[in-house]
C-alpha cells in the first residue's frame, strides 16, 4: 500500500467527494478536525494524522468503517447521533473520547488506545464484540443499554462500568489490568470466574471489585470473595450507589435526565467554573437522599430535579437561582433521614420555590 501526503483541506476534500482510495494510505502531519459535514454518511479509506483528529458534529455520519492512525495527540468524536457502527480499525498513541453518540450500539473493529478510551453515556451502545486494547482507563459509565463485553478487550488500567443497567454477562476475553468499578449495575446477575482469578494488580497493589448496588445477591458475592486469589477487595452493598463525581454538568444533567423517563430537554445553564462546582456536588449529593435510594421515588426525584433546572435560564429568575447556589452548605445532621445531603435537598427545594413563582406570575 503506498503513501500520500496531504494537506488538512486536500483530505476533506476527498472526503466529501468520496476520492479516497482504498489502495493508498492518506497522511496529514498536523490535526484535522472534521466539522459540520452533514453530508457525510460513511468514513472509510487509511488515514493517519500526527497531532489530534476530531470528528464533531457530523448529524448523518452513520458508520466509521476506516482505518485511522493518529500519532502523537487524541481522537474525538462528538454530536454525532446517528453513527451506528465503528467497524474499521483505530489506533491512537494518545486517548480515544466517544461523547454522545446516540445511536452506537456495537463495536465490532479494533481500537488501539495508547491511554484512555472513554465511551461514557453512549445511550443505546449495547455491546463491544470487537478487539480493544487500552493503555489507561477504559470508561464505559453510564452505557444505559450496554448488556454485554464479547469481545477480545484489554484494559491496562481501571474498568469503569458503573451505572451500566442493562449489563448482565462479561463473557469477552477480558484482562484488567487494575481495579473494576461495577457499581449499580442493576441487572448483573453473575460473576465470571476470570475476576475471581486476577488477583492484585498489575503494579502490585490491592484490587478494587466494586459492587455497590449491583444486582448480584449476596450470596454470590460471598463466594467470590472466598475463592478470589489473594490481593483482591469486593465492596458490596444492595443499596444503589451514589454518584460521587459527574465529570461535567452535561453528564449530570443527562443521568438526571435519563432518570426522569421522560422527554426532558437538558438545558445550557451557562455557569461559570465556580457556579457548575457548585451545581454539581448539589447533584452529586442528592443521589445519596433517601428518595434517591429508593427505586419507587427516584423518577419522581428526578422530575424536581430537571424542573428546577429550568430557573437558571429564565432570565427574570436566573440571579435568584444562583443565590440560591451560593448559599448551599453540606448538611452535617447524620441523624436526618437524608443524613449529611439535607443542603442539597434544601437548596433543590428553594429552586422549586422560585419554579412555583413563576407558575403563579404565568397565571396571574
Amino acid at each position: 500500500m503506498q503513501s500520500q501526503q496531504v494537506s488538512e483541506e486536500q483530505l476533506k476534500a476527498l472526503i466529501l467527494s468520496g476520492g479516497l482510495a482504498d489502495d493508498v494510505i492518506y497522511e496529514v502531519a498536523d490535526s484535522v478536525k472534521i466539522s459540520g459535514y452533514a453530508d457525510l454518511i460513511t468514513l472509510s479509506g487509511n488515514i493517519s494524522v500526527v497531532g489530534e483528529l476530531q470528528i464533531l458534529n457530523c448529524p448523518n455520519l452513520k458508520e466509521l468503517s476506516a482505518n485511522l492512525m493518529v500519532k502523537k495527540g487524541c481522537m474525538h468524536i462528538s454530536e454525532c447521533p446517528q453513527l451506528k457502527s465503528m467497524t474499521g480499525s483505530i489506533c491512537v498513541d494518545d486517548a480515544l473520547f466517544c461523547y454522545e453518540a446516540d445511536g452506537l450500539t456495537n463495536v465490532s473493529g479494533s481500537l488501539y488506545t495508547g491511554h484512555r478510551l472513554d465511551m461514557r453515556h453512549c445511550n443505546s451502545l449495547q455491546n463491544i464484540s470487537g478487539t480493544l486494547y487500552v493503555g489507561g482507563n477504559l470508561v464505559l459509565e453510564r452505557c444505559k443499554t450496554l448488556n454485554n463485553l464479547s469481545g477480545n478487550i484489554t484494559v491496562h488500567g481501571d474498568l469503569h462500568l458503573n451505572s451500566c443497567y442493562s449489563l448482565t454477562h462479561l463473557s469477552g476475553t477480558i484482562f484488567v489490568g487494575g481495579s473494576i468499578h461495577l457499581d449499580n449495575c442493576t441487572s448483573l446477575n453473575s460473576l465470571p470466574d476470570w475476576i475471581t482469578s486476577l488477583g492484585c494488580t498489575a503494579t502490585g497493589d490491592k484490587r478494587t471489585i466494586g459492587l455497590k448496588g449491583s444486582g448480584l445477591p449476596k450470596t454470590s458475592v460471598d463466594q467470590a470473595r472466598s475463592v478470589a486469589e489473594p490481593g483482591m477487595k469486593f465492596l458490596f452493598s444492595e443499596e444503589l450507589e451514589a454518584i460521587d463525581n459527574f465529570q461535567e454538568i452535561g453528564l449530570a444533567l443527562a443521568f438526571w435526565g435519563e432518570l426522569a423517563s421522560c422527554a426532558t430537554e437538558i438545558p445550557d445553564l451557562k455557569l461559570s467554573y465556580e457556579e457548575e462546582c457548585e451545581l454539581l456536588d448539589v447533584l452529586e449529593q442528592l443521589t445519596c437522599s433517601a428518595d434517591y435510594k429508593d427505586e419507587s421515588s427516584r423518577p419522581a426525584l428526578a422530575r424536581r430535579v430537571m424542573a428546577a433546572m429550568t430557573v437558571f435560564v429564565d432570565s427574570q429568575l436566573r440571579e435568584k437561582a444562583l443565590a440560591c447556589l451560593s448559599e448551599y452548605e453540606p448538611g452535617c445532621d447524620s441523624e436526618s433521614e437524608d443524613g449529611d445531603y439535607e443542603g442539597a435537598i434544601q437548596v433543590l427545594k428553594n429552586l422549586e420555590t422560585l419554579l412555583l413563582s413563576r407558575t403563579t406570575s404565568q397565571i396571574k
